[in-house]
């Protein structure tokens, strides 16, 4: 951090208030400088109209953790930028009805019209299909899912348990959204890569495709699964590293296969992917803008299918609509 120039955050919206002034404290020390970031150049992106931060629950009186949870809300927010942009052409979709409905969805309307056009979508696929991943709010529907097609295969299941290394307490934190403890896989299983290993060939986090056979490899102890995946690279996918870092040092290290189990996602795993097909259950949705998350993964309205969906879960977020309500009074043209 010592000889950085600039520092770049994606998907802004995960990172709370408070940790975004926990990391300005630190580069400021590490740096010998009080000028914001010290002196850093700090460039971020995302949309605080979709998921908010992930928070544990606290109940102790003296928590400020909720007071600032929005990176908005950080006390070095404003003077941590030059300028601050509102992006509004929408790439991943083409069909203008589709864009305005999104995009009233985003910011929490509930218009009767486009709703009738949601509405169109609450339809069961004639012949359901296993490619087609399906969209779940919490994550207990997503392991039925997975575990309930793995079984159907009736394939040899391989089990890939992961090697962990570390202190205490960061080889806990290998646990928190990386790869699994164990992974089950199978002929035919359809999985998720969840590391971004080249990116040239489109080989990133998020790509998904079916597990096509197994093959040995001279100095590993068991099959490898070998991944056609449905963008058509087919890749055979070897144990990968994950760290939990302190600088230049690992604390803590997690040797895994990068995949996850993919005909069941939830909604929080898929923000940032774009998917042609997919089936979601939205009954159980939470959070403000989940319903937005879940719906805008998709190209176009002939790709959606609904199983279920309850509008009045169809919410933003009233300290980000005020964000968002700011911006446009104050900027400058």
């Amino acid at each position: 951090m010592e000889s950085a120039k600039a520092l770049v955050i994606d998907e802004i919206s995960m990172i709370s208030g408070t940790l975004l002034d926990k990391l300005d404290y630190i580069a400021k020390k590490m740096r010998c400088n009080n000028a914001p970031w010290g002196g850093i150049q700090l460039i971020v992106s995302g949309d605080f109209f979709q998921l908010p931060p992930v928070h544990k629950r606290r109940y102790e009186k003296w928590n400020w953790d909720y007071d600032k949870e929005f990176a908005f809300e950080a006390n070095c927010w404003n003077d941590s930028f030059d300028m601050q942009v509102e992006l509004t052409e929408v790439y991943r979709q083409g069909e203008p009805q589709f864009i305005e409905l999104l995009q009233a969805i985003r910011r929490g309307f509930q218009d009767t019209h486009l709703l009738e056009i949601l509405n169109q979508c609450c339809k069961t696929l004639k012949e359901p299909s296993v490619e087609i991943p399906r969209l779940y709010p919490l994550n207990k529907d997503v392991r039925r899912v997975n575990a309930e097609n793995l079984a159907r295969l009736g394939a040899k299941i391989e089990t890939y348990k992961a090697f962990d290394d570390g202190v205490y307490p960061w080889i806990n934190e290998l646990k928190r959204g990386m790869a699994p403890n164990e992974l089950n896989l199978c002929l035919g299983a359809r999985v998720m890569l969840i590391k971004n290993m080249d990116f040239k060939e489109g080989m990133v986090n998020g790509e998904i495709g079916k597990v096509i056979k197994f093959v040995k490899r001279e100095g590993d102890s068991c099959e490898l699964p070998e991944v056609l995946f449905d963008s058509g690279i087919v890749r055979v996918i070897c144990r990968e590293t994950f760290l939990v870092m302190a600088g230049d040092r690992a604390l803590a290290t997690r040797k895994q296969i990068p995949l996850i189990l993919a005909w069941a996602v939830s909604v929080h795993k898929c923000q940032g992917m774009t998917i042609d097909r997919l089936e979601t259950d939205l009954s159980k949705a939470f959070g403000y803008g989940m319903v937005y998350v879940a719906l805008s993964r998709v190209k176009s309205l002939d790709g959606l299918h609904l199983v279920g969906l309850d509008s009045c879960k169809i919410e933003a977020h009233p300290k980000v609509s005020e964000f968002y309500q700011h911006y446009l009074l104050n900027r400058k043209f």
